[in-house]
Order: structure tokens, then sequence, then C-alpha cells
């Protein structure tokens, strides 16, 4: 793909000196970009006391500018590319960073208090089937919807509920000793946050033979992995825009399944798909039956 892009570019181009009006203004604005980020890690995570970092940021950003400044006069011989790739990516990126928060917000909606959906669950006539189904969730104190769902409209539970959330640090790797925490708030029921570094993947397989080492009553060979997809609908109502919306659904439609990533075994994986729209009015989230309603 590289290869291609690279040779759609020299045949657009076609002058060598066009060519160079792009990378110029790539290269400047490559200068004044990492200068302003540098600076924001050296006061936000470095910690290094601003009195040191201004003088340095306005030095070489004055530098920057200027180198950045004077290619602009190119733009129009080709400078404009970068800029535009630029945009494009920023663009794309931010979208999926604004539909990946409404859709968060909106499945916490979507999914009651965990203490409050067990309750309501041990309260009702929902069978218990034997074995352990594991729901990824991304707040283990909200019950995952895929759950909600399952046991609403099937009517039935398994007797050892595994809630697992993958938790991506700010390090390049996590020190194995530190990689789970393993909470059981109740006796069918396992709370397990992975902690990974950015560069790491795991095995959901192998999490499971680390709980079950702990001693949680569960069998790896024989665990279900319940996985819900989400599937995003436009709304006029929505606080994105209608052709932002849009991207964010077919980004969401073609993004790599979380069996995949995981390397789930596909003969023990259910899927349980939901149409979203991002700011829709929620009701109430639906309560587990119990025989006092029938």
């Amino acid at each position: 793909m590289l290869m291609i892009a690279v040779a759609i570019l020299v045949i657009t181009f076609q002058d060598s000196s066009r060519l160079a009006s792009a990378y110029g203004i790539a290269v400047t604005g490559t200068f004044v970009i990492t200068t302003c980020l540098i600076t924001v890690v050296a006061l936000n995570y470095w910690k290094v006391k601003p009195i040191f970092v201004w003088p340095v940021f306005v030095v070489f950003f004055i530098i920057d500018s200027a180198f950045f400044l004077a290619n602009l006069t190119k733009f129009s011989d080709g400078g404009w590319f970068p800029l535009a790739v630029a945009f494009i990516v920023f663009s794309v990126l931010m979208t999926w960073r604004r539909g990946r928060s409404l859709l968060q917000a909106k499945m916490k909606t979507l999914g009651p208090p965990l203490k409050d959906f067990i309750d309501e669950l041990n309260a009702s006539d929902i069978v218990r089937v034997p074995g352990s189904r594991v729901y990824l969730a991304t707040d283990l104190n909200v019950t995952p919807f895929a759950l909600v769902q399952q046991t609403r409209l099937l009517r039935s539970a398994a007797d050892q509920i595994v809630l697992m959330q993958f938790v991506t640090e700010t390090v390049p790797r996590v020190d194995p000793d530190k990689r789970l925490e393993v909470k059981r708030p109740y006796p069918d029921v396992t709370q397990v946050a992975v902690h990974l570094g950015f560069m790491e993947r795991v095995r959901a397989e192998s999490v499971m033979d680390a709980i079950a080492a702990e001693g949680v009553p569960i069998l790896p060979d024989e665990c279900v992995y319940v996985v819900h997809q989400v599937s995003i609908e436009p709304s006029k109502s929505a606080h994105m825009w209608m052709r932002r919306q849009y991207l964010y659904a077919f980004m969401q439609r073609v993004a790599l399944n979380p069996s995949v990533y995981l390397r789930l075994p596909v003969d023990r994986v259910l899927g349980v798909w939901t149409v979203v729209k991002l700011t829709e009015p929620v009701a109430k989230p639906p309560k587990v039956t119990t025989k006092s309603d029938h």
C-alpha cells in the first residue's frame, strides 16, 4: 500500500520541485508540532518546572515557526498536499475519538449498576445453566449490556459470570506480576482487570488460565466468550455532524473484531448485536423479570 501511495504521489506531482515544496512544509510542520508536544509532555508528565520549560519552548517555537511560515509561500506549488493529508488524518482521528466517547457514555446508560443487576438476578426465576460466560466490559461496576440482553431475552444466565476489562497503560509493557486484578464481589461473579502496555497483546484464554489458578471455579477450556457488537445508526439529534456520524459508523463497522484481537477460540464465541443511536434518549435499563412480575 505504501508503494502504491508513493507511486500515485510521484505521478500526480510529476515535477520534483513541486514535490520538494510538499516535503518542506511537511518537515517544518513536524518541527512545530514536535516542539508543542514535547512542551506538553515536559509540563504534564515529566513535571518539569514551567520556569525552565517555557523559555526553551519560546526559543524553539520562534525558530521552527519561521521555517514553517517561510515554506508556506510554496503552498500553491504542492505544499497544500501535506496540509490536506494532515487535515484528513486529524479529522478521522477526532471523529473516532468523539464517536467512541459518545458510544461508551451511551453504553453505560444501557446497563444498570452491577450490584442492582445481581440482586435482581438472584431474586428472579432466571435459569442458571452450568458453565462460565465471559463478558467484555469497559467498567467493571456497570453491567455489560450483552449480559443484560442475554438474561432478559434468553431467560438464562451462567453459573459463573466473568466480567473482563482490558486497561491499556501508558508504558510499553506491564510487569507480569501487576497484570491481573481479580475480585469476587459475589460467589457467582468475578471481576478481572487486565493491565496491558500499549505494545502488548494477550490471549484471553491465558487470562482465564491465570484466573483459574487463583482458585476461581471455572473451566478455562469450556468458557463461552460473549462479544458485544455495536452498529451505529446516525441520528439528527446527535452532538455530531451527520457526515461525522456516518464516518464513525463506517469505522466502527470495519474495526478489528474483539474476538480476533483477543484471539478467542472461534468455537466458543457468542455474538450479541445492538443498534445504537449515540444520543437517543434512553429509558431506564431493562430489569430482570422476577416471579412476582408474571
